[in-house]
C-alpha cells in the first residue's frame, strides 16, 4: 500500500521527513542562487549543514539540461541562456535511486517524480 504524501515549501534548514499513520511529511527549500558559477561547492556546504536532502534552485544560469554530482548530490538543471534564468533540482545521495523521472519544460519550469516508500 502506497503512503500519502505531503510536499510543502519551507525555509532553508526545515527539511525533514516525518512519518505518521502512514502519511510522509516532506518539506522543499526553494532557493534563488543568483549564479551557480563558482557557488557549486559552497551551496553543497549549506546544504550538507542544514541537513537538507532535496532542495529547488531558480537563476542557475548554467547552460544546457544535464545532470551534475555535486559534492553528494545529483543537481538536474535546465537553461537555454548562460546569463538569464535557469533552474534546477538537487537531491541527496541517499534520494538520488528513488528519482524515477524528471522533466525540463523550459528554462524556469521543472519537475520530477520520486518514490517514497
Amino acid at each position: 500500500m502506497a503512503n500519502n504524501v505531503i510536499v510543502s515549501a519551507c525555509p532553508p534548514g526545515e527539511n525533514r521527513v516525518r512519518r505518521k499513520s502512514g502519511i510522509i511529511k516532506l518539506r522543499l527549500p526553494s532557493w534563488n542562487i543568483r549564479s551557480l558559477m563558482e557557488k557549486s561547492i559552497e551551496l553543497a556546504k549549506a546544504l550538507h549543514r542544514h541537513k537538507i536532502r532535496i532542495a529547488c534552485l531558480q537563476e542557475t544560469k548554467w547552460l544546457g539540461a544535464k545532470a551534475n554530482e555535486i559534492d553528494g548530490y545529483k543537481l538536474w538543471y535546465s537553461s537555454l541562456k548562460r546569463a538569464k534564468n535557469g533552474v534546477g533540482i538537487l537531491v541527496g545521495k541517499e534520494l538520488v535511486e528513488q528519482v524515477v523521472e524528471v522533466r525540463r519544460k523550459s528554462d524556469r519550469i521543472m519537475s520530477f517524480k520520486l518514490v517514497v516508500s
